[in-house]
C-alpha cells in the first residue's frame, strides 16, 4: 500500500512524500502507526535532541490514531497522513 505522508517537524517545512507501507515489518500483519514512524525516521529524521517519535501526532482525515493501532485497519492505499 502507498500512503501520501505530510511531515510536520519542528522548526522546519512540511515534506510531503510518497510511502510505500510493505517495507514496514516487511508487510506482515501487525504492523503499528508506532512502527511506521520507525520506518519513517529512517528517511526523514524526525527525532531530534528535544523531540521523540512519541512526540508526534498522526491524522488521518484530520482524525488522530493512536500510535498502537493497525496500519493495515486504519489506512487505506493513497490515504494522506500528516
Amino acid at each position: 500500500m502507498r500512503i501520501r505522508l505530510s511531515i510536520n517537524r519542528y522548526s522546519l517545512g512540511t515534506t510531503k512524500i510518497w510511502w510505500d507501507t510493505g517495507s514496514i515489518n516487511e508487510g506482515r500483519p501487525g504492523t503499528t502507526i508506532s512502527m511506521l514512524l520507525e520506518s519513517v525516521n529512517e528517511v526523514c529524521q524526525l527525532e531530534s535532541e528535544n523531540w521523540g517519535l512519541e512526540d508526534y501526532v498522526v491524522e488521518v482525515g484530520g482524525w488522530e490514531v493512536l500510535h498502537f493501532h493497525s496500519v493495515e485497519g486504519l489506512l487505506r492505499d493513497g490515504d494522506e497522513v500528516v
